[in-house]
């Protein structure tokens, strides 16, 4: 009866703690999985900004794009500022529009064509980002800034539209606008992450119009810096009040550091399941052999009369580690079984690395059957040192 308690105790010990491993290793992969997530390019020498057209002066749409105009003039020749462009929206920030879209020489339903991402912005986007440029060329700084119809499209629009053919000169417009204008297609560049999110979201079919098509009161501004961002952050201040002291600035960040800030409750969860998992690790590792160690403990006196009988030391030792071992994976298996019923629950909340994720089963089984080994083996070891006689007596 005490043996059979014993044993319990040991399976439902290895098969919990294969459960909350499992759970951790999960939760630390998809952190993981973030960190590494690719964006279509470098956030280190970027540094993000927003500024505000407060009052009446500002209410003309013209009225805001030459305010901006004035602003990228300024911060353009500043020391250390390898590129910049200002936008109604900020690349893993927020901002931006779309809405339906219908190419030209193609019919389509209304209410049912399909949808892409317009972004108004200057001149300068893709030496920002250091995006490539597939095809065609970028905006002039002229073009920025004026309601000139062209368009640099990502290359996702390009093969959703137009896949094996050339989509420069291509046009198209935007279903919804009062006054809709045909764009012309004078470019394609390399498709990156507008926004973060889990899986494809934040990359979408897109299209960069000139900034005075969508002039924003509240602007941002994406700039690229020789060396660290945060550097050049008191002379952009500096130029902006300089173009008009009334203007708010606000949401100052490196662009690494929006990237952190997107994913906080992944970075959260990430660090507060390393550190349960640290601990779970060590007490898995501790409650097993302490459980498995005092199982061999108490076959003391059995493991000396097998010696005394004759029994080959090394038979025992594997009789002894066999049993332990067998007890293990029994646990092994219960909690395999209880993690593929628990894990899909957090499905949701994980990034790019599936709830029954075969190597975090495989790995953390793998680590509790080595130290359920290692747990039966030092004291089967420690008591076949025992001489037979003290254990023949009950007596250590």
């Amino acid at each position: 009866r005490r043996a059979w308690v014993r044993n319990s105790l040991v399976v439902s010990e290895v098969a919990l703690a294969l459960v909350l491993l499992v759970g951790a290793s999960l939760f630390v992969r998809s952190y993981l999985n973030l960190q590494r997530a690719a964006l279509g390019f470098d956030t280190a020498p970027l540094l993000t900004l927003r500024f505000y057209l407060p009052g009446d002066a500002y209410e003309a749409p013209a009225a805001q794009s030459r305010r901006v105009e004035d602003i990228v003039r300024r911060i353009e020749p500043l020391p250390g500022v390898e590129a910049l462009f200002a936008s109604n929206f900020v690349p893993l920030g927020s901002g931006g529009g779309g809405g339906e879209v219908v190419i030209d020489g193609r019919a389509a339903e209304t209410g049912r064509q399909p949808l892409i991402a317009r972004i108004a912005t200057t001149a300068g986007l893709r030496a920002t980002l250091g995006l490539r440029l597939l095809r065609g060329r970028d905006f002039t700084a002229e073009e920025g800034f004026t309601r000139n119809p062209v368009a640099v499209i990502n290359q996702m629009m390009a093969e959703r539209f137009w896949p094996g053919a050339d989509p420069l000169g291509r046009r198209f417009r935007m279903a919804e606008d009062r006054n809709p204008e045909w764009f012309t297609v004078i470019g394609v560049v390399a498709d990156f992450r507008h926004y973060q999110g889990e899986g494809e979201d934040g990359w979408t079919p897109s299209a960069f119009v000139p900034y005075a098509y969508e002039p924003a009161l509240n602007t941002g501004l994406t700039v690229r810096a020789a060396g660290d961002p945060a550097r050049i952050t008191a002379a952009i201040r500096e130029e902006i009040r300089r173009s008009d002291s009334s203007l708010p600035i606000f949401q100052v960040r490196t662009m690494e550091e929006l990237r952190q800030r997107s994913f906080w409750q992944h970075t959260l969860f990430g660090w507060m399941f390393s550190m349960f998992g640290f601990i779970a690790l060590a007490l898995a590792s501790i409650g097993v052999y302490g459980v498995l160690s005092y199982a061999v403990a108490q076959r003391t006196q059995e493991i000396g009369v097998r010696v005394a009988l004759g029994a080959a030391r090394r038979d025992v030792l594997r009789l002894i580690v066999g049993q332990g071992v067998r007890l293990a994976a029994m646990g092994v298996a219960l909690g395999l079984a209880g993690a593929f019923v628990i894990t899909p629950v957090i499905g949701t909340i994980l990034h790019d690395v599936s709830p029954t994720d075969p190597l975090s089963f495989a790995g953390v089984a793998a680590f509790l059957t080595a130290v359920a080994i290692l747990a039966s083996y030092l004291p089967a070891r420690r008591a076949l040192k025992v001489d037979p006689i003290v254990a023949l007596r009950g007596t250590e």
